[in-house]
């Protein structure tokens, strides 16, 4: 029924195992070829449900269980049929389980790269202030060097045009009426797209344009429909995925269902792209295990075709929050997303074992208790801890929280590289513990609490440099700003 569907067929005493394969990096000429891993799902799907193999993670260090029945007996016209929901599933942190590049062989850059055509010196456009969209002569520039470019690059089959990575917007009299009619300050970036696409639809009929709905332009316009091969990628970098998406009382949250809802009656296709990790101050517990779920639920019923998850680039084994095993956890939702809440409990559990070992039951724990605490607050992606969590319950349970993390590496004794990972998540508790403590264990506290809150931070601090942690989306390491004596978010 689609190229996303995969079959495995008992046919006599053969298996055949048969699905889409193509790969979107082709010069060959053609834009009907996409991402598509059919065979290499089909043959995970297999070995999962039926000769009971678990995959935890396709990365170096990655962990594999096998438990197979003692016999597996297929007859023959045995007939096997399944696939993933999103088509394209795109992981920005290492760890993934049956993750794939874009589904269309696509480009795409800003605006100002468009205009100018400088594509060779891009990055110091990207961040820049952001230019005008209404200006016919920015219109016709982006008009000119996509056409050139997709004459260039005959396997293109889409081409994403977007504002700056940058919060300004244009604020002249032809924007300022666009913004008036259409009630949004996307609206300028919508019509350059309509103008795009009718300029060159007829000669290249089988290329998208696809564009971001990203800080300023996140709210939809009114009155203004995009042409049906405009694809919108709806960015939740401003949401609060402490809670569910759906929540309209968290006061990040309200309004973003709204925003979903018009981009889908206006647009083609809708993608989502979820920011889901603490961008500023990485060390930091980010407390959706409780919400993740429903979220992914919510793309899906979108009607969202494809997903990306931005978090830290490549970094399973440097994040000290889960890495790997949150991609996991992610990766499995994104195959998924109507996933029901006693599988993914069960998914959740089977892999902190996996991960964490036998202590597992402890880190559950730790988890949920985490997720309570912090769900009175609404956070975006670049909060310090105190907005996550209230320090006073932080405090409170601190103690309980070391112990849990004790018990864990004791039932781990022995396993290397489990306990390695074990420290690696428990660091990030001790950076929150650090924070929370800051008023009670130093500035508040006894000469004998103070020196050993400066050694605990010390060791963090250690930590951190030695074993090379992301400490921030930019990276900086070693830490700049380090004092014992402060607290550790300021580093």
């Amino acid at each position: 029924e689609s190229d996303q569907q995969f079959l495995c067929q008992v046919q006599g005493d053969r298996l055949v195992i048969l699905g889409v394969d193509s790969d979107y990096h082709n010069d060959d000429g053609s834009r009907t070829t996409f991402n598509v891993s059919g065979t290499r799902n089909a043959v995970f799907y297999f070995a999962e449900k039926v000769i009971g193999v678990e995959v935890y993670s396709n990365s170096n260090g990655g962990i594999y269980k096998y438990n197979p029945d003692p016999v597996i007996s297929l007859p023959d016209g045995w007939t096997y049929v399944d696939g993933p929901f999103f088509r394209a599933r795109i992981f920005y942190m290492s760890g993934g389980i049956l993750g794939t590049g874009k589904y269309y062989s696509g480009f795409g850059s800003n605006a100002s790269t468009w205009i100018t055509g400088d594509f060779e010196h891009e990055d110091q456009y990207s961040h820049a202030k952001n230019p005008c969209l209404s200006d016919e002569d920015h219109v016709q520039a982006v008009i000119q060097h996509v056409r050139e470019y997709l004459s260039a690059h005959s396997n293109r089959n889409c081409i994403g045009i977007g504002i700056n990575d940058e919060r300004s917007y244009c604020r002249c009299d032809k924007c300022a009426e666009a913004y008036r009619k259409y009630g949004s300050r996307s609206a300028p970036l919508c019509l350059l797209l309509n103008r795009v696409s009718d300029a060159l639809s007829d000669e290249f009929p089988n290329v998208k344009f696809d564009t971001g709905a990203y800080t300023y332009t996140v709210k939809p316009p009114k009155d203004l429909v995009l042409n049906d091969n405009v694809i919108v990628e709806f960015y939740t970098i401003d949401a609060c995925y402490n809670h569910a998406y759906t929540d309209r009382t968290c006061k990040l949250n309200k309004d973003l269902c709204d925003y979903v809802e018009g981009w889908k009656a206006i647009c083609g296709e809708m993608w989502f792209w979820d920011h889901c990790c603490n961008f500023e101050y990485s060390m930091c517990p980010v407390p959706d295990w409780d919400s993740m779920r429903e979220n992914i639920r919510y793309f899906a019923e979108s009607g969202c075709t494809q997903v990306l998850m931005n978090s830290l680039l490549d970094s399973g084994y440097r994040y000290s929050d889960f890495g790997y095993f949150r991609a996991y956890m992610l990766s499995a939702l994104y195959r998924d997303p109507f996933m029901s809440e006693e599988e993914f409990n069960y998914r959740m559990n089977k892999g902190l074992e996996a991960y964490y070992g036998p202590g597992w039951k402890n880190i559950r724990e730790y988890l949920d208790t985490l997720c309570e605490i912090s769900n009175k607050k609404c956070h975006d992606r670049i909060a310090i801890p105190s907005e996550y969590y209230d320090d006073g319950e932080i405090c409170a349970a601190a103690d309980h929280i070391d112990a849990l993390w004790t018990d864990t590496l004791a039932k781990a004794a022995g396993d290397e590289a489990m306990t390695d990972r074990i420290i690696l998540a428990q660091h990030s508790w001790i950076f929150l513990r650090q924070c929370a403590q800051y008023d009670s264990k130093y500035t508040n506290g006894t000469a004998a609490e103070r020196k050993a809150y400066e050694a605990a931070n010390q060791e963090l601090y250690d930590y951190i440099v030695e074993h090379d942690i992301s400490w921030t989306e930019d990276d900086l390491n070693p830490l700049t700003e380090f004092l014992p004596s402060r607290i550790p978010w300021t580093w």
